[in-house]
Parts: structure tokens; C-alpha cells; sequence
């Protein structure tokens, strides 16, 4: 099989197919193997395609379970934002409420077919060329570190949203720094192109301000610029890419934890749930000192009916289908009003709960 041209691994000009770089001398095969770069890895899995299957993949399943509601013609091709909102997109009341996952989660999804194009192209142009010069563990470190820069600046900014933009912009940054460092100047054509890219980036950024996260993309560059210089130093050091490695690895398993817990997420209901939670307490508040056989059937009849919420919902909805349960069966006085009690104790928890956990659900009624 034809080998492609490579960059070295060792000092990052340009080696063509050769074992030796004729700029530094280095053996690339050994080189690469010690770096755990990508030897042989045209072939096989890399992070940068394994990142654009993921947006790519998450775009298309949004779409596929739901589109916007709006008429215009682009409005086909951009996901539904409840969707989007219960997979993941940046709400920062929602982060507030304890749902720290969407941090991660945003980066990996997009809110229009433009938008995941341009940054799957731009990813695709600059994270080829960053990973093969200096590995796996290093593209996944910038990626990923720059992204939660991204999305972690736009949290305190309170700008929400979506998109792997701040990932992106990171990505760029560090390779213009990698260049800068290997060639002592921007004249290299790939750092030309990337100054394109960029400059593209900026172009569009503000010519459509008022949709485009600059926080993110300010953020994640200047991450993912000292993160490339950071990655770059440890290419003569056996420890320091060591460290690397491992960075990439909890970085990694972060990100697999913020999925696993969006996932778990979508089996505590939805805002259509806690609204009709909603309308089933309220049919409790009906019961009066009197508690009339028909209201107490009915508010019994909604409470069994109801969707799983989270724990603490759950748990007062359990409480609450007891103490009607008590209340029909109440022979005195005494057993109603006990009974009647344990339902108001069950309501106020359900409350206590519904005030807590209103963002999570994207809500802001009350």
C-alpha cells in the first residue's frame, strides 16, 4: 500500500514518506511508537474521527427525533430545542441545578446544518494535521480541554447554547502554536491555511454576532493555544507525554461519565411530566377537611397515572397515594385527619422538590 506523507514526529516539518526525516534525522516508525502517536493509524481510529461520528451521528438522531417547528426553509434541517435541551445543550440554570454534565455534552451538539458543517470542515482540516504530528492523547487533551474552557467561560458569561466551536477554535490554536514553535515563524502553508480558517472563523463569527458564542470561541482558543505549546514541550520527554496520556484518559473518562449521566436523565420525565405532576397535586389541594369520595378517587386515579420524575418526586408521589389510600379507608375522625396530614406532609415535599428542580426541566413558572 502507498505510504502518505507524513509530518515528522519529532520536530514537525514536513518528511514525506520517508523513515528518516531529512530535516532532523529522526526515525519515524521507532519515533512514533515511543510517542504513542499515529503509526499506521490511517487505517485504523483516530480522535478526530471519532469525534466527527459523534457530532455528526448525535445531529442526525436529533433531526431524525425531532426537527424545528418553525416554517422556514432552513428550520428543516435544525433539531428540535426541547430535544436538544434533554441530550444536552448548554442551559446554565439547568447547570446550576446540579446537571454539570452539560458542560461536556454541548460540544458534541449543534443547533443548525451550517453550523455542524462548518465545524466538522474546520475539525476535519486542523485536526488531522494536529493529531498526526503529535498523537492521540494529545488531540483528545486539546479537544476536550478546550472545549470545557469554552463551555465553562459561557457559564459565568450566562450564555447558553450549543455547538464544539470552543473546541474548534482550540484546536486551531494549538496547531498555529505547534507551527510557530517547529518553523519559528507563519509562513509554513499549513500554518497559512490555518490563519485562513481562522480568519474565516472570525469573518463569520461577526457577521453573525448575534447567534455566535464569542465567549466560547475567545475561550477555547487561548486554552487550546497553551495547551498546544503545553503537548508540544513533551515530545523529547518520556514522563511529561506520560502525563499527557493520562490527562487524555480522565479528560476521556469525564466525558463518558457527562454522557452516562444525560442518559440516565432522559428516565426522570420530561416538562410535559412535571406539568401534569403539576396538575395531579392540584387535584389534591381539591380534598377538603370533608375529603369527598369523587375528589379523592380522582387525585388518587392521577397520582398512580404518572410518569417517573426524579427520586424526590417519586418518593411524595408514593406518600401521597398512601395517605388517599389511608383517607378512603378512614373509619373516624381521628384516622381522616392523620391521614389527611401525611397528604399535606407529601404535597410539601413534592413542592420543596418542584422548586429545586424546575431549571433541570426548563422550567420557570411559579
Amino acid at each position: 500500500m502507498t505510504r502518505r506523507p507524513r509530518l515528522c514526529a519529532k520536530c514537525g516539518k514536513l518528511a514525506g514518506t520517508a523513515e528518516i526525516c531529512p530535516h532532523c534525522g529522526a526515525r519515524q516508525t521507532a519515533l512514533r511508537k515511543v510517542m504513542g502517536g499515529l503509526a499506521g493509524a490511517d487505517e485504523g481510529l483516530t480522535v478526530t474521527g471519532a469525534v466527527l461520528t459523534v457530532n455528526i451521528a448525535l445531529f442526525a438522531a436529533a433531526l431524525l427525533l425531532g426537527r424545528g417547528s418553525e416554517s422556514g426553509a432552513m428550520d428543516f434541517f435544525r433539531p428540535d430545542m426541547e430535544l436538544l435541551f434533554r441530550v444536552g445543550l448548554q442551559d446554565n440554570a439547568a447547570i446550576a441545578a446540579g446537571q454539570w454534565w452539560r458542560l461536556v455534552t454541548m460540544m458534541f451538539l449543534h443547533l443548525g446544518l451550517l453550523h455542524v458543517v462548518f465545524n466538522c470542515w474546520i475539525l476535519w482540516q486542523a485536526g488531522r494535521l494536529f493529531e498526526q504530528d503529535l498523537g492521540h492523547a494529545a488531540m483528545a487533551v486539546v479537544y476536550l480541554g478546550a472545549g470545557l474552557a469554552g463551555s465553562i467561560a459561557s457559564f459565568f458569561a450566562q450564555i447558553g447554547g450549543a455547538g464544539a466551536s470552543g473546541a474548534v477554535f482550540g484546536v486551531l490554536g494549538a496547531l498555529l502554536v505547534r507551527r510557530r514553535m517547529v518553523d519559528g515563524n507563519f509562513k509554513h502553508p499549513v500554518t497559512q491555511w490555518m490563519l485562513s480558517l481562522f480568519a474565516i472563523n472570525i469573518v463569520f463569527g461577526l457577521a453573525m454576532s448575534q447567534t455566535i458564542n464569542q465567549v466560547a470561541h475567545g475561550a477555547g482558543f487561548i486554552v487550546g493555544a497553551a495547551l498546544g505549546y503545553l503537548v508540544s514541550r513533551t515530545v523529547g520527554s518520556r514522563a511529561a507525554r506520560r502525563v499527557v496520556k493520562v490527562s487524555a484518559a480522565a479528560l476521556g473518562a469525564f466525558a463518558v461519565a457527562a454522557f452516562v449521566f444525560m442518559v440516565l436523565s432522559l428516565y426522570t420525565g420530561s416538562a410535559h411530566d412535571v406539568m401534569a405532576a403539576d396538575r395531579c397535586w392540584h387535584e389534591v389541594a381539591l380534598i377538603g377537611a370533608s375529603a369527598d369520595d369523587e375528589n379523592v378517587d380522582a387525585a388518587r386515579r392521577c397520582l398512580s397515572e404518572l410518569p417517573r420524575l426524579e427520586a424526590p418526586a417519586n418518593a411524595a408521589r408514593e406518600r401521597g397515594l398512601a395517605a388517599l389510600t389511608a383517607l378512603e379507608a378512614a373509619s373516624d375522625a381521628g384516622s381522616a385527619r392523620d391521614a389527611l396530614s401525611e397528604l399535606e406532609d407529601a404535597a410539601l415535599a413534592y413542592r420543596i422538590w418542584q422548586d429545586r428542580a424546575l431549571p433541570r426541566y426548563r422550567l420557570t413558572y411559579r
